[in-house]
């Protein structure tokens, strides 16, 4: 399809002289956002994380970009106005690519979900430059170890990175240095994500468990649900056996019933570490690939629904395509700010009131892909070929150490869907 040019809803005034990207970009991080003050503190949220990330780019000598994709932004401040940032860095521009309102009205869904999170992800993927490409969330801080991890470690591009995330208090200390906010962080973890459940601070992951005792439990107590579920568990594989058991009970529940028993069947399947062990947890603040898988898998699958979920299943294609996932450990911390609209910060009432208003990825069908991903071994595909908007040329706003270039026309790069990484 040839390529179009969509008017940004921004007026737009084109400098004389562009600002100079540099030519190496070792890593590309790629977020989304849009000035609604999402969350509560919006701005300080991303001047934390953005100032951050800059100044440890040169304490390090990263070399990369920070990808901003501005998706159906309000009326009012654009981003690179909005934000005030302080920290400026020569290897390490920032590029604001904008996408309007008449782009987002384009998708299903568009009146209930403002931000289609991951196809606004992707719109920054098949624009990035860097030979890996982060995507992440932009209420994060990155600890020393995995900055100099990202600068320094030999290139892997048939691996998947992955990390478990550091929950924090919201009050980070704006005006403190980047060493006091990172202590700050350490000294107010709030709880842990990890491969196998989301725990806090100091506990315990499961090792072992005593299934007589459930079966027997979940027998007396909860009923023929629970007669169903304790015969199921006396199979050879139980907790797949239980999986199918209450995927069935599911299946004939009310819609929030149903949507509640498949969450917490999904957080025992983590927890009791069934399956193949693929780190989906917290996996949309912080998924690293080579540019070239990402390409391979056309980035996140497209589908215009709530984000919930759809991070899982990009590591489920990933892994099903032959990437080898890598899980970093401490030193290496990633720190999530808290704030409103967190989901682990929501109350039961609250959550499923947010199922019931915004189309979302089933949990039941989400195992399924991946039961069959994992059979054929190769990913599903969903995507056309102007996947992350690549039939449009979008505005490019790029803050290169504190100059400021405004331009428009930035055409995607040609996307591969061919190779190995997607057979």
């Amino acid at each position: 399809m040839a390529s179009q040019t969509v008017e940004p809803s921004h007026p737009f005034c084109p400098e004389k002289e562009p600002a100079r990207v540099p030519a190496e970009c070792r890593l590309s991080v790629v977020v989304t956002s849009r000035n609604d003050d999402h969350g509560g503190d919006m701005l300080r949220r991303f001047r934390i994380f953005a100032d951050g990330l800059l100044e440890q780019a040169n304490r390090h000598d990263l070399t990369g970009e920070l990808v901003v994709v501005e998706w159906n932004p309000p009326p009012g401040p654009r981003l690179a106005d909005a934000l005030g940032l302080r920290a400026r860095s020569h290897h390490f521009p920032i590029r604001f690519l904008e996408v309007p309102p008449a782009a987002h009205r384009r998708f299903p869904n568009a009146d209930a979900i403002p931000l289609f999170q991951m196809i606004a992800k992707n719109v920054g993927i098949r624009r990035a430059r860097g030979e890996l490409v982060l995507a992440t969330n932009p209420d994060l801080l990155f600890s020393d170890a995995l900055i100099e991890h990202l600068a320094r470690a030999p290139i892997a591009h048939d691996a998947m990175l992955r990390i478990d995330r550091t929950d924090v208090a919201a009050h980070v200390p704006e005006g403190a240095s980047l060493e006091e906010r990172l202590a700050w962080c350490d000294a107010h973890v709030l709880r842990i994500h990890t491969r196998r459940g989301t725990l806090p601070p100091g506990a315990r992951i499961l090792t072992s468990f005593d299934w007589r005792r459930l079966r027997a439990w979940l027998g007396a107590h909860v009923g023929s649900l629970g007669r169903r579920a304790a015969h199921a568990l006396r199979g050879p594989d139980p907790l797949r056996a239980a999986a199918r058991a209450l995927g069935r009970t599911a299946r004939r529940a009310p819609g929030a019933a149903a949507a509640v028993l498949r969450l917490a069947l999904l957080q025992l399947a983590k927890l009791l570490d069934a399956g193949p062990a693929v780190h989906t947890n917290g996996c949309g603040d912080f998924t690293l690939l080579s540019r070239e898988r990402w390409l391979a898998l056309e980035g996140y699958p497209e589908l215009p629904l709530w984000s919930m979920h759809l991070d899982s299943l990009l590591c489920y294609m990933a892994v099903a395509s032959g990437a080898e996932q890598r899980i970093l450990r401490s030193p290496a911390r990633l720190y999530h700010v808290e704030h409103g609209r967190s989901w682990v910060a929501l109350d039961a009432s609250e959550r499923l009131s947010t199922f019931a208003r915004t189309p979302w990825l089933d949990v039941g069908l989400l195992q399924e892909l991946w039961t069959r991903m994992r059979r054929e071994r190769r990913p599903i595909r969903t995507n056309g070929a102007d996947w992350g908007l690549g039939d449009l040329a979008l505005a490019e706003t790029v803050i290169v150490g504190g100059e400021r270039t405004r331009t428009m026309g930035v055409v995607p790069v040609a996307a591969g869907t061919s190779g190995s990484a997607a057979a």
